[in-house]
């Protein structure tokens, strides 16, 4: 599942980079085919000051106007930076960068772009971590009619190495003890992917809807973590979830409280409005 595939990156980065990251993508689609992308981008306290203790350029380089330029050109052609305003909050520095989209069937978007820029931390005039990593690449794509009817298409990740081998059921000392490694890296992460419309929404098969918006993915890792903390069987039960198996991840992730762990499962997300 998609949640499985960010995990394994963030874990795998590095022990530095603990907690650091909190993203927000908003995607609005206006009636005549333009949009708007707005994109929320902060590091916690300890990672600017781990960079700025190597060098002192480190940290601006993750939001330099080279690295958001860099940005519009991957989510592809007719997408310009409109503004880079500096953000602080809670602690975390970052910015909030918004890029004008002359046509969104032209918008590719990377669904695990936060956690691959830090994967690979971008430098100046270089391609960002998202543009430079390989792996299993499914983002969002966009259909328009320009009539008020949008297909988001919204293919789920397989982490194929997940699936190629059984391995044991772990035990519920060996899940505590995941949960606690996890809990290290994790808390404080946040991450959210939502599209909205520049209107209203008279018809859709979307299932986290409110408004006019629709959240295709949120994970807040400190509500997450805490609701497997009280309930291990939950753990065990999402460890076990097949990559593609629908019907079986709505209804687990049912069990969640509101913005733990959310992930629209639907292929291709329509939106009359």
């Amino acid at each position: 599942m998609f949640l499985r595939v960010i995990v394994v990156i963030l874990i795998a980065t590095s022990p530095l980079l603990t907690g650091c990251l909190r993203s927000f993508s908003l995607i609005t689609v206006n009636r005549d085919g333009s949009a708007v992308i707005t994109d929320t981008l902060l590091f916690a306290p300890r990672m600017i000051s781990m960079l700025e203790s190597m060098d002192q350029s480190a940290a601006t380089s993750l939001w330099s106007d080279s690295t958001v330029q860099a940005d519009a050109s991957a989510f592809g052609p007719g997408v310009t930076v409109r503004s880079i305003i500096p953000l602080e909050h809670q602690g975390y520095k970052g910015y909030v960068a918004t890029f004008d989209v002359a046509d969104i069937t032209k918008v590719t978007f990377e669904k695990s772009r936060a956690s691959q820029k830090l994967s690979s931390p971008p430098e100046s005039g270089s391609e960002t971590g998202a543009q430079s990593q390989s792996g299993n690449k499914q983002p969002l794509t966009f259909s328009y009619d320009r009539k008020g009817h949008l297909v988001i298409n919204n293919p789920m990740q397989v982490d194929d190495a997940a699936d190629s081998t059984q391995a044991a059921k772990p035990t519920p000392e060996e899940q505590r003890q995941s949960l606690d490694m996890m809990g290290g890296f994790l808390r404080g992460m946040h991450m959210k992917i939502s599209v909205s419309v520049n209107g209203t929404i008279e018809r859709t098969n979307a299932r986290h809807v409110r408004d006019n918006t629709i959240t295709l993915m949120e994970v807040d890792f400190d509500k997450l973590l805490d609701t497997w903390e009280q309930n291990i069987e939950l753990f065990s039960t999402f460890d076990s979830l097949k990559d593609g198996d629908t019907e079986a991840i709505d209804r687990e992730l049912s069990k969640y409280p509101p913005g733990a762990l959310v992930v629209e499962t639907q292929p291709k997300v329509t939106v009359t409005f």
